[in-house]
């Protein structure tokens, strides 16, 4: 998924067996990753790790509010596709 005008990449990587999302951002030639884990006794929810770990990746710092606003606003429309 791309967002600001291209500045910014974000990816997923889904661990089906630990159970564990990683959001993966590219963003001014820096590496940025989050990850969201379940536990042991919960079912694996990918578009809820998506979430989860997009939103831990968004607390950094890097981005403003409106950035971040625009980040929500591509996810959205990136999970209705």
């Amino acid at each position: 998924m791309n967002c600001l005008d291209g500045k910014l990449n974000v990816r997923w990587e889904h661990d089906y067996k630990g159970k564990r999302t990683f959001c993966i951002i590219k963003y001014n030639g820096d590496r940025i990753i989050a990850l969201s884990k379940c536990h042991k006794q919960d079912v694996y929810d990918k578009a809820i790790g998506r979430k989860l770990s997009l939103a831990r990746v968004l607390m950094f710092g890097y981005f403003n509010k409106d950035e971040r606003t625009t980040v929500w606003k591509e996810y959205f429309k990136y999970c209705n596709e």
